[in-house]
This record gives C-alpha cells, structure tokens and sequence, in this order.
C-alpha cells in the first residue's frame, strides 16, 4: 500500500471548483498575463483554444518546480507584490522570490514544530492541579449529601390523631 502526499486544495477563480497547486498557480499566471496584454479570462479559461496551448505547456513545468518548492512559495511569489506584472516563474528574479517565501515557510513549519513540541514538554512536566468545583458540582455534591442523610420514618399503621379520626 502506497501513501498518499496529503495536497492542498484551492478554490479557483475560474469556475474550476476545488483544484490541485498546480492548477491554481497556472491560474495566477494566466492572470497576470492576461492584465498585461489587457485581455479577460472566461469562466473556465483552460478550454478555451486561445488560453488552452499555453496552460498545457505551463503544466509540465509548474509540476518541476512544485517538486523543488513549496507550492505555497510559488504562489507567495506570484501574489508578492515585488512581483509586479511578472508571469514567467522562471526568471533569475522570480525564481530569488520563490527561494525566499520557500525558506519563509519552512522556517515557519519548524518553529510551529518546535513550539508544539516545547508546550507537550511543558505539559507533561506540570503537575496535574486539581479540578475545579463549579456551581453545578456543588449543587451536585450537597443533593447526593443529602439523599445519604434520608431519615427512615416507620410510619406504622398510620398517623392517628384527632385530624385523621
């Protein structure tokens, strides 16, 4: 049995419903490639002939460098705004970008590791406090102390006096 990488999913902006990294990023590119040469997407760009040669060729390539960075990086790059109207991912200055946000994100993966295993530490080497009474405990705790404090009343035969006669 095989594992399966756990991949993030995105919500495209095309029409496309969930979609894998690298969908999503050919997405941004397309993007900013389209404001450049001041055109529009359609909904579902992707099928369209004029956008669908160029989303294929950029399939196989967004797919290397999602082997090599973190997609998040890739797609940190795209939005960054030192980005500017850049859609090529393979330039020397995008690709200096994406090494920055991929070193961004990993350094922020190991302080979230490291702080995780800090605090379970720390918990395991407190000692346990005892559990707080609250309201409905109490109230809990004195009905029981009083169901156990029940007089036994042998009631007989019956009450007699001058009201039951």
């Amino acid at each position: 049995m095989t594992k399966k990488k756990k991949s993030l999913v995105f919500q495209s902006n095309y029409g496309g419903g969930n979609v894998q990294p690298a969908q999503y990023i050919i997405e941004l590119i397309c993007t900013k490639k389209a404001r450049m040469s001041k055109k529009t997407l359609s909904h579902k760009f992707w099928t369209d002939p004029e956008w669908s040669g160029f989303f294929k060729r950029w399939l196989k390539q967004v797919h290397t460098l999602i082997r090599r960075y973190d997609s998040l990086a890739i797609i940190g790059a795209l939005n960054d705004p030192k980005s500017g109207m850049r859609w090529s991912i393979h330039s020397e200055f995008m690709i200096n970008l994406i090494k920055e946000h991929h070193k961004r994100i990993k350094s922020e993966k190991r302080e979230v590791k490291v702080d995780a295993e800090q605090m379970e530490r720390a918990r395991e080497s407190m000692p346990r406090q005892p559990q707080m009474q609250n309201a409905l405990q109490d109230l809990l705790d004195i009905d029981t102390e009083h169901m156990d404090m029940s007089i036994d009343v042998d009631m007989g035969e019956g009450i007699k006096g001058d009201f039951y006669e």
